[in-house]
Formats: structure tokens, C-alpha cells, sequence
């Protein structure tokens, strides 16, 4: 009741002024992420989602327009309790795609400063987004506290290579424009060779700081470790735009070395590339999921290993919601409200369809205590003043990047997983897509892209084949229980194409692979 109250009596513009203030301080924001009230940061970010909502509803003709259309009454939304239970959510079709540019903007007017940058067009054609310079301006150094964080760039001289594929896109505009103040920014985009070249003509006296996609960081690692003594040179990797599966981190490791910190962002070109991150805090809590199945049922689901984050409840506010797929099975999904007054086109209750949940901080620490055991107590205590403390953010992936067969669903980050399982293999495979062969989906079909200079061939197919049922029926229980049942059908009819042929020419162009097809 206290910190409620305290909430309730703090001018926003006071709490904004003070958050100003300590994002400048690397030294004071981490110690207030360190030893804030975790409940007062949550209502605070409820204080602020329900003000984002009511000068949105105000001044913003395209979210007007929405509202009318579900027949709301923005004067009877006054709690966070009416927020939840009566706001319907936005999306990219019925919101953003419906509207014009300037009427998705306060006062329905583009920002006098400002970018405009596009999506990846991963999910269709590219959507353009409207960044003011003020949201640039607060989200650099929200960037710069969780490059420093994370990397230590200031110990250091740093050069920070870029592979993200160049041109009008968030996450490349983004990723350079703010790095270059904690770093020597050299953008290659995804040229292997490019990347090599910087490594080599600088050489191992400096750090170097690879961001990529996944898919993109593994290969260029793979393709390079004859040619590259990795293990010379001081190398941590940052990737972002997707998920990885369970393993990709040693699997990396493995060839640049054990020191090397690996972590991910979660992002989106609808909201912005920071709304969470990962920190060495949630990738224990990751590592743990396997060991541990009484907290894996609790923040997992069967058969998946999701990617946790941390993220800032002052910059956007994310709550859980119900759907159902397109299976017609439900899923847990959540929305994002911008709680930055500087934007120019804020989001409210925003679902991008990503499948995952938000955990507050304290109920996370209960699971933990509860299902982790004694390596849990020993991480804490060790790491006590370094611990944010953060909600967590939960994400599966997609929640349409799946394939479903008889009403079981299979995703590619289980097959991922299963590939990545025989490393005698796992070289010769490229990357694949997954899909359900025949009018009604009558079997799983695995294509695989070789890598250079493999050939296909029927004994190779029948070992990755063999391979990939076994591994596969242990890592998903669903999998295995249709397999007994229906082995025709989950029995996977292996295709083999050499490197940029069939389904996958001219995919290594694109900017983020398509697992599904």
C-alpha cells in the first residue's frame, strides 16, 4: 500500500527528469537496476502505460479511430485492472496497416526530426516505421548502458563489427548509429570474407565485438576456423532478430573460445531493437531449464527451451494475454506499450505475435528458490551486486513459425536443436526448412541446404534422417508419443539440396531466413 502510494504521488515529468538523470551515470543506473524495489519500478510502469494510453487516445487520429471502431470510451479506462481486461490489443494489421503514416502520429503529423526506417519484410512486404529523434536519443543510451554492462567496452578499445545486412533497415541503422559511441563501428554486412579481412588487417591486439543475426554468426565461424586461429584474438558476440537454440552458445564458444560472452536482444522494428536483453542473469536461468524440470514446467513449455530476457518496466510495458494459434490450439502471447513520451507513434497494448510471456522479478526469484537448487543460491551470492533487477521476458518465437501434423506442432527451433545434436553432420548441413507434405499435411518434410562442396547422396540422407528422429523424440515428447503412434507420417522424407538450389536459391540474399516451406 506504501509504495503505492508513493507511486501515486510522483509527478511522471519528475520521474522522467530522475530517469534522465541516471542514464547518463553507467555507475548510477546500475546500481539503482541493482538495489531498486522491483514492485515500485512495476508501478511505475503501470503509471506510465496508463498515461502513454490516455494522451494517445487523445491526440492520436489513427488510435481515435481504433477506439471508436471497438467502441471504447477512453474516460472510463482509469486503472491498469480496466487497461488489461477492457483495451482491445493493436497489431500490424488491424492498427498499423490501416492507417496512414502521418494519422499513426501525435497531432497526425510526422516528427520535424526523426528517421524512417523499414522491417525486414520477413512476413511479406517491408513496413516503414517512424522514429522521432527524441525515442532515438533516450534508446541509445539505454544501448550504451547494456553494451557496457555486458561487454565492458570501456576496459577495453573495441572494435564493433557489424554484419547485419545494410540498407534501410532498424536493426542495421540502429546497431551502428548507437555502437559508434561505445566502439569503432566497421560495417561489413554478412560478407564472411569481409569480416576475416578486418580481423586479420587489425589484428588480435583489440577486442572485437561481432554482431549478427544467429544463422549468420554460426556459419561465419564454421567457415572460417581453418582459416582463422580464433582463439588468438579476443572476440564476444552479439546477436539479435531471432532466437538460438540450446547449445548454440558453447557450439560458438567451442571455436573462438570459452571467455567469449555471447548474448541476445530481443526487438522489433514495430517497437524498437532494445525492448529487452539478455543478461548473465536469465542465460543462467536459460542454462538451468534442462537440468531442472519443475521450473521448466513453470516458465517453459514441453519440448522448448525459450530464449529469457531481462527489460527496463520504465521503457515499455509488457503484459500477458491469451490467443489461439493457428492450429486452433491456445498460446501464450504478450503486448508492449511504449512508455516513451518521445515517440512519435506510440504503441499501446501492441502484439506482434510472438509467443512468450513477462515474469516479474520477484516471482521469478520464488521459482528459482523453489525449483532451481543449490546452483542457484551459489550464482546469487556470487553475483549479489551485479543481479538487475529486472522482469523477465519469456519468448518461444513466433507464434505462426509452425508446422502441425495430426494437432502436433513442430517447431524449428526442435529441429534445430536435433541437427545440432550429431556435429559429424551439423558441418555438412547449411541451413533447412521444415513443412507438411501433401493436400491435408500427411508427412513432415525436411529440407536441407548443404553446405559448399557436399553432395547429396541417398547415405547421407538416411543419416541425417536416423539422426534426427532420435534426437528429436528426446527433445520433444509430443514428437515422440505421434511417432508410436503415426509413423508414416512423422518418419521425416529427408530432402537434400546442394548449396543455393531448389527452395533455398537465392535465400542468402535476404535478411532473415525462412524456416518454413
Amino acid at each position: 500500500m506504501i509504495r503505492r502510494l508513493l507511486v501515486k504521488a510522483t509527478p511522471l515529468g519528475l520521474s522522467h527528469f530522475l530517469e534522465g538523470i541516471l542514464l547518463k551515470s553507467y555507475k548510477l543506473s546500475k546500481n539503482f537496476l541493482a538495489y531498486s524495489d522491483p514492485k515500485v519500478m512495476e508501478l511505475l510502469s503501470e503509471k506510465k502505460a496508463l498515461a502513454i494510453f490516455k494522451k494517445a487516445a487523445k491526440t492520436i487520429p489513427a488510435y481515435k479511430q481504433f477506439l471508436r471502431e471497438q467502441k471504447i470510451r477512453p474516460y472510463f479506462i482509469r486503472s491498469i485492472k480496466q487497461f488489461h481486461n477492457k483495451l482491445p490489443q493493436t497489431t500490424k494489421n488491424n492498427y498499423v496497416k490501416k492507417n496512414k503514416f502521418e494519422d499513426l502520429c501525435y497531432y497526425g503529423r510526422l516528427p520535424d526530426e526523426g528517421i524512417i526506417e523499414e522491417s525486414s519484410g520477413s512476413s511479406g512486404h517491408p513496413t516503414n516505421w517512424i522514429k522521432s529523434l527524441g525515442e532515438d536519443n533516450t534508446l541509445q543510451q539505454g544501448v550504451k548502458f547494456e553494451a557496457e554492462y555486458l561487454f565492458k567496452l570501456s576496459n577495453r578499445q573495441s572494435i564493433i563489427i557489424s554484419c547485419w545486412s545494410p540498407g534501410p533497415w532498424t536493426t542495421d541503422l540502429k546497431f551502428c548509429e548507437f555502437f559508434e559511441h561505445v566502439g569503432i563501428v566497421k560495417n561489413t554486412g554478412p560478407d564472411i570474407n569481409r569480416v576475416v579481412d578486418v580481423i586479420k588487417e587489425f589484428g588480435p591486439k583489440y577486442h572485437y565485438l561481432i554482431a549478427g543475426y544467429p544463422p549468420f554468426c554460426k556459419i561465419l565461424f564454421d567457415q572460417t576456423k581453418r582459416k582463422v586461429d580464433w582463439k588468438k584474438y579476443e572476440v564476444d558476440v552479439c546477436v539479435g532478430g531471432e532466437g538460438f537454440v540450446f547449445g548454440y552458445k558453447q557450439h560458438i564458444r567451442d571455436i573462438v573460445g570459452e571467455k567469449s560472452r555471447i548474448f541476445s536482444g530481443y526487438g522489433a522494428s514495430d517497437l524498437d531493437i532494445g525492448v529487452a536483453f539478455e543478461t548473465p542473469f536469465s542465460s543462467f536461468i536459460r542454462d538451468l531449464l534442462p537440468q531442472r524440470k519443475g521450473l521448466a514446467s513453470r516458465i517453459s513449455l514441453p519440448g522448448r527451451i525459450p530464449m529469457v530476457f531481462q527489460y527496463n518496466p520504465l521503457a515499455h510495458y509488457i503484459e500477458n494475454c491469451e490467443t489461439v494459434d493457428k492450429h486452433g490450439k491456445k498460446t501464450s502471447e504478450f503486448t508492449v506499450t511504449l512508455l516513451d513520451p518521445e515517440a512519435s507513434a506510440p504503441k499501446v497494448k501492441y502484439n506482434i505475435h510472438d509467443e512468450g510471456k513477462q515474469i516479474p522479478y520477484n516471482e521469478m526469484i520464488d521459482l528459482l528458490e523453489k525449483y532451481g537448487g543449490p546452483k542457484v543460491k551459489r550464482f546469487m551470492n556470487s553475483k549479489h551486486s551485479d543481479i538487475l533487477h529486472l522482469p523477465f521476458l519469456v519468448v518461444y518465437g513466433r507464434s505462426d513459425g509452425t508446422i502441425s501434423i495430426n494437432g502436433t506442432n513442430i517447431y524449428p527451433s526442435q529441429v534445430e536443436m536435433a541437427l545440432m545434436k550429431d556435429t559429424t553432420l551439423t558441418k555438412k548441413v547449411h541451413t533447412f526448412k521444415i513443412n507438411a507434405a501433401g493436400k491435408k499435411g500427411a508427412r513432415l518434410v525436411l529440407r536441407l541446404e548443404l553446405e559448399k562442396g557436399v553432395k547429396p547422396s541417398p547415405s547421407l540422407s538416411k543419416k541425417i534422417e536416423k539422426s534426427f528422429v532420435k534426437h528429436l523424440r528426446i527433445i520433444s515428447q509430443e514428437y515422440a508419443q505421434a511417432l508410436r503412434e503415426f509413423p508414416k507420417q512423422f518418419s521425416p522424407l529427408v530432402e537434400l539440396h546442394p548449396y543455393n538450389t531448389g527452395s533455398f536459391k537465392g535465400s542468402h540474399s535476404k535478411i532473415k531466413q525462412k524456416y518454413i516451406g
